[in-house]
């Protein structure tokens, strides 16, 4: 749990949560878009998946008093 002066420990724990779990995906590489050369919509909907799991993830691991100061995002 974040408390103000575990940033360090408290990255490194989610980090290795989310890498075990194989949700990490939206942390290690872009988005990708399809385009007509690259049609992967698959790739798309499981980067997507893997960034609303990371936030959520991370949202959960961030004490309620700590959540108002910090900005919201829509990517991991």
């Amino acid at each position: 749990m974040l408390n103000g002066t575990n940033f360090k420990a408290w990255k490194e724990a989610v980090e290795i949560i989310l890498g075990c779990m194989d949700l990490d995906l939206a942390l290690r590489a872009e988005k990708s878009t399809p385009n007509p050369e690259n049609l992967d919509e698959d790739k798309v909907e499981k980067w997507e998946r893997s960034n609303r799991m990371c936030l959520m993830i991370m949202k959960r691991s961030v004490p309620e008093v700590f959540r108002g100061s910090i900005s919201e995002s829509h990517n991991a």
